[in-house]
């Protein structure tokens, strides 16, 4: 049975990409090229764009992926994507080497953030592999915008950066009551109730219940274990990122 999109669903998607002339590539990312890049980058607080061959794809493009489909929730980031061809007409190759972006160093990452004039470049040799995880501690240490991991929550990490960044106990305490009144929302998320539970141990054993929790839940993913108590330490471990606070 084939299930019909509301028409205004379809009408809206239609207007916005006849309005802003932008195509989608993997989820949550916008195409950019020479023509509406300014006029996109500059609409949002930081971007990340990924300058790369035509048609990409490997590990890294997946890592990117994975990137761009966690950032849909978020009104103040956008993940972008240049497709650069070194043949025919050279499509946004000049855009490309505009920003130091070279087909040796593709897939280039590089994050725009308003009020800079020039985009801050990933390093492997600092930042590490391109994987999701280092991509995200990346954005986050540059603009202090949480990008999520897989298995939390958005509404709940909105919590916790306010809860985490305060150090007023009076404070903390209405934050974890505000996620326990969030709780009713995610009954049938067992990570709604894990952030809840992290926050109370936090109140009660301090900061450094964070470093040891992610110390311990490490050394057990390093034993054998189900499938099943595998995701559930892997989102343990996702959940406990949330917590972590880099100082900018």
């Amino acid at each position: 049975m084939k299930i019909r999109m509301p028409d205004f669903t379809l009408t809206s998607l239609s207007l916005l990409l006849s309005l802003i002339g932008v195509a989608f590539c993997a989820k949550g990312c916008v195409e950019l090229d020479t023509h509406n890049f300014e006029k996109i980058v500059n609409k949002f607080d930081a971007v990340l764009v990924k300058f790369d061959n035509a048609y990409p794809y490997g590990p890294e493009h997946d890592a990117f992926e994975e990137v761009c489909d966690s950032s849909t929730p978020l009104d103040e980031f956008l993940v972008a994507e240049v497709q650069v061809k070194d043949y025919g007409e050279k499509e946004n190759q000049a855009l490309a080497y505009k920003y130091g972006a070279r087909k040796k160093d593709y897939p280039a990452l590089k994050l725009f953030i308003k009020g800079q004039d020039q985009p801050l470049k990933y390093d492997k040799t600092v930042h590490g592999d391109v994987n999701p995880k280092n991509i995200k501690k990346f954005i986050k240490s540059n603009t202090g915008i949480h990008v999520s991991q897989p298995g939390c929550i958005r509404a709940f990490d909105v919590i916790v950066l306010k809860f985490i960044k305060t150090k007023d106990e009076a404070e903390r305490k209405e934050l974890l009551k505000s996620a326990e009144d969030l709780l009713e929302e995610y009954k049938d998320k067992r990570a709604a109730d894990v952030y809840v539970k992290l926050m109370k141990k936090v109140i009660e054993k301090g900061d450094e219940f964070v470093k040891t929790e992610m110390a311990r839940v490490d050394n057990i993913l390093k034993e054998k274990l189900t499938k099943d108590k595998q995701a559930e330490m892997t989102e343990r471990i996702n959940i406990l990122e949330s917590f972590h606070h880099d100082e900018l």
